[in-house]
């Protein structure tokens, strides 16, 4: 934008000079000829998408933005695009809760981009990263996946996925929780474990799982 406003520039002194005054960064030189719209760019960006995208995927593009786009203001930034950023786990929970996780969420994006909530002068919330995995969990998506692998389960599978799922949906006293399954490498036991994980996060519940070579 600069080289197009300066012409025959020959130095980075002379793109930062701008009506004789030699500008400290590129973006207050930008600044200085009007090129800049302060945050209304970002603000724009956010709102566009918030059209058709998920609000994880709006999160994720407010944490790059946050990331790579120099926002000036971004406290101000999150709190008018709170509703959009939020809106799913406001839905499930409640506005404070949903908010929580929101930010939660954010502060984990953000650390690709060595960032933090803090950092940006943004809220802070204490939230573990396996409860924020849970709360991120897409019921319909998961669903589908479960339903689709269970049409590809052999015999033997097939009737492991069902002991154990009877066990989930069993919440008698004397039924069997702990089951141990061995097999050779290649017999499927990850791929078991891929239909029986999302059926328990959907039925809520608690389970723990451990591999052994």
């Amino acid at each position: 934008m600069l080289l197009l406003r300066k012409s025959g520039a020959i130095s980075f002194d002379d793109i930062l000079t701008v009506n004789g005054l030699r500008c400290i960064t590129f973006q207050q030189a930008c600044q200085e000829y009007g090129l800049l719209r302060g945050d209304q760019q970002w603000h724009d960006a956010l709102n566009d998408a918030a059209q058709f995208q998920s609000p994880r995927q709006l999160r994720m593009l407010f944490a790059m933005i946050c990331g790579f786009g120099d926002v000036e203001d971004v406290p101000d930034l999150w709190v008018q695009h709170q509703v959009s950023l939020c809106e799913d786990f406001v839905h499930r929970y409640s506005e404070q809760t949903g908010h929580h996780y929101a930010l939660a969420d954010i502060e984990e994006l953000l650390k690709s981009y060595n960032f933090s909530l803090q950092k940006l002068h943004l809220p802070t919330v204490d939230l573990t990263a396996s409860v924020l995995e849970r709360a991120n969990f897409d019921v319909v998506e998961q669903q589908a996946k479960a339903n689709s692998y269970t049409m590809q389960l052999n015999s033997k599978q097939r009737n492991v996925v069902e002991i154990l799922l009877s066990a989930v949906y069993n919440n008698a006293a004397d039924t069997p929780k702990c089951y141990f399954l061995d097999g050779p490498a290649g017999t499927g036991k990850t791929f078991v474990h891929s239909v029986v994980a999302p059926k328990c996060e959907i039925f809520n519940c608690v389970y723990e799982e451990v591999f052994c070579d």
